[in-house]
């Protein structure tokens, strides 16, 4: 079955857990112009205006913000999708800081991490998914392995 970027988007936006327990949605898919505006009180314009970074996250307590990028399951991530999403964290972060940037697609060459920003992070739909999976599988076993047994013969 094929999935498009959109299918993600919809399902990763409203399950942030597996991004990491400490985000919240600031905003989806809505223009820099927009984001802006809502959260600064500032207006933005010009010619990027109208751009549309996918995810804007903040943690809980509100002391780094994260920009997600997706690209299609079926794209390799390449140097221009990373531009992009630099982009538009330039775009936000005069008033928006600090902002860390997550590009997602099928797979990326690992020669790319060579020169990577340090607030810079690629990663593959299976990875995520998988790490995703590993975290919640140990909260699992934390929780089955405190649990104090209910005496259910009453």
């Amino acid at each position: 079955m094929k999935r498009s970027t959109g299918q993600f988007l919809f399902v990763l936006a409203k399950n942030l857990w597996v991004f990491g327990a400490e985000f919240s949605l600031i905003v989806s898919n809505s223009t820099l112009a927009n984001t802006i505006k809502k959260y600064t009180d500032e207006k933005f314009t010009g010619p990027r205006a109208q751009h549309r970074p996918d995810l804007l996250l903040l943690t809980q307590l509100g002391q780094r913000y994260k920009l997600v990028e997706f690209k299609r399951p079926s794209h390799t991530l390449d140097r221009r999708d990373v531009s992009q999403a630099e982009q538009y964290r330039d775009d936000l972060i005069s008033l928006l800081q600090p902002i860390d940037v997550m590009v997602i697609g099928k797979e990326f060459d690992p020669r790319m991490l060579v020169n990577m920003q340090a607030n810079v992070t690629l990663a593959s739909y299976t990875h995520l998914i998988s790490r995703a999976r590993a975290e919640f599988q140990w909260l699992l076993g934390e929780l089955t392995r405190d649990a104090v047994p209910v005496d259910t013969s009453t």
